[in-house]
């Protein structure tokens, strides 16, 4: 990507990752060497690839997750580790994922309205001044998501599959993020679904300014969604705009 953005005005840059494991019995395998890539703010790249080929790993070394073998992660102009203490508390909560499974991402022991005040009371939400704030953001967004309040009142096994899935981005947008990574997040949702998800995805990422690294076997949808897509294979990326 040539870009003219400063860069600490870009949120997320990888530069020259390198990421292998090694197989009982000592083999190493590499996953994929010397990759570069950055996303600027409201661009959304898709990211395919063979399974098994390491596009998650990626997304999760991105988010600091996980450690690279190589290479740096640079969180707007500043690597990963040097951060200070500040800073890392300031923007890890506004660097978010959403799961392919939205069932991972709440409680099957708590309805919705609990699990949704527990992230107010321990996350650190530094757009967000009270409690009251953050009640008027999330219906605000619900309705966005043409989702009803009925559905707070109900257990995350009591809703659909897109119906966890939205509530899941509105988590990770009320956090107010500089750069989420969608993993697979329609793949166990129907067509008609799936669009909606993406759609409200789409919207949001383009009017926040949110950088979206959406990894995806559907190829139509990636052409769709994305401004360009990135292919990953174990010699590192190639890609095009869309």
């Amino acid at each position: 990507m040539d870009s003219l953005i400063p860069l600490e005005n870009i949120p997320i840059r990888g530069q020259n990752l390198s990421k292998s494991f090694r197989r009982k019995g000592g083999a190493e395998v590499a996953l994929f060497r010397d990759l570069s890539l950055a996303l600027e703010p409201g661009e959304i790249v898709g990211l395919s690839g063979i399974s098994g080929q390491g596009k998650s790993t990626l997304g999760n070394i991105l988010l600091g997750l996980l450690p690279a073998n190589e290479g740096s992660v640079m969180w707007q102009g500043k690597k990963l580790e040097h951060l200070s203490r500040e800073e890392c508390r300031t923007l890890h909560p506004r660097y978010q994922k959403i799961h392919q499974d939205p069932g991972s991402s709440f409680s099957p022991r708590h309805r919705l309205n609990e699990i949704f005040q527990d992230f107010f009371r321990w996350g650190n939400h530094s757009n967000l001044s009270d409690r009251e704030e953050w009640n008027r953001k999330l219906r605000e967004g619900m309705e966005k998501a043409s989702l009803s309040e009925k559905l707070l009142l109900r257990y995350p096994w009591q809703l659909s599959g897109g119906e966890l899935q939205r509530f899941a981005l509105l988590r990770a947008l009320l956090f107010d993020p500089l750069f989420l990574v969608a993993d697979e997040p329609t793949s166990r949702l129907d067509s008609s679904v799936q669009a909606r998800v993406a759609r409200f995805l789409a919207e949001e990422a383009r009017e926040r300014k949110i950088a979206v690294l959406f990894i995806s076997h559907e190829e139509t949808l990636l052409k769709v969604l994305c401004s360009r897509i990135l292919h990953l294979e174990a010699s590192g990326l190639k890609g095009k705009n869309t």
